[in-house]
């Protein structure tokens, strides 16, 4: 399971058997969760354009703007 650390959490009692955990974190290079929203919606209407109609040119202009925004909000 993987949520972001903002999310609160709870674990029910384990009655019966173990409980097998391994944890670890993982750091976005998009920092701002405003902006991986925008990346995540243009990349769902990227996927159903595609779906619904094929490879059209609005296809080619969100996947455009969806790799520039990538590239100018990435953090290395």
């Amino acid at each position: 399971m993987i949520y972001p650390s903002t999310t609160l959490h709870r674990l029910n009692t384990v009655t019966s058997g173990s409980r097998k955990v391994a944890l670890t974190w993982i750091e976005s290079h998009i920092p701002l969760s405003s902006q991986r929203e925008i990346l995540c919606d243009l990349d769902s209407a990227r996927k159903e354009i595609m779906k619904l109609n094929g490879k059209t040119d609005a296809f080619d202009k969100i996947t455009k703007t969806h790799a520039n925004l990538l590239r100018q909000w990435t953090v290395t």
